[in-house]
């Protein structure tokens, strides 16, 4: 158990892992900001018509 604990331990602080969940963490926001982006620009396009 010990040992299992120290592997992910050292998998995480590899450069490789790190740069995934970096990516994963960019992925996020990335697709959060294009979903707000995407219900402002519908709010004001209901507005526009309106």
């Amino acid at each position: 158990m010990h040992s299992y604990t120290r592997a992910v331990e050292s998998d995480f602080c590899h450069p490789y892992a790190m740069l995934l969940i970096a990516m994963e963490i960019t992925g996020i926001i990335i697709i959060t900001w294009h979903e707000i982006v995407e219900n402002l620009s519908f709010i004001g396009y209901n507005k526009g018509i309106n």
